[in-house]
């Protein structure tokens, strides 16, 4: 859903610039309206872009960790890493959020709400803290600044 949520976001003014200048037409069938023809009213199309890009930008931090994840040498340290990585990002794109996607306050919320539910789920219980032992354990991690200060 993001990739194409991402390729739709990446067209829509090419697209609307077709059928404004009649290169696509909107021709009915039947008697439902082409389904392009929304691109024609601006106010639509800036409220459907607008969503658009909320979409996108709420689905690109999961859907980037898992295209990672998807990599043949992942390891629960990797996924570990990359959940942080989803709940930094989740938390930059929240900062900015009055600035760039204006999601309102009740879906922030909401996604904080899964993502914490989602990472607790992740680590508490019997066995689950072999992503977090992996982490620490994972030798890349060593040169991590953080890790650096601990053990010197």
């Amino acid at each position: 859903m993001y990739y194409s949520g991402k390729s739709v976001k990446r067209n829509l003014e090419p697209i609307k610039s077709l059928v404004d200048d009649g290169t696509i037409l909107l021709k009915k069938r039947g008697k439902k309206p082409h389904a392009l023809q929304f691109l024609k009213n601006s106010v639509v199309v800036w409220r459907f872009g607008h969503e658009l890009h909320q979409m996108v930008s709420v689905l690109a931090p999961i859907a980037k960790a898992l295209k990672c994840l998807k990599a043949i040498d992942s390891t629960p340290a990797n996924v570990y890493l990359y959940w942080l990585a989803v709940m930094a990002s989740f938390l930059n794109l929240f900062k900015k959020n009055n600035e760039d996607i204006e999601l309102p306050l009740d879906v922030v919320e909401d996604i904080q709400h899964i993502v914490n539910r989602r990472y607790q789920e992740m680590i508490k219980g019997p066995g689950k803290l072999v992503y977090l032992a992996m982490f620490f354990l994972y030798p890349h991690m060593l040169c991590f600044s953080l890790f650096y200060q601990i053990l010197h």
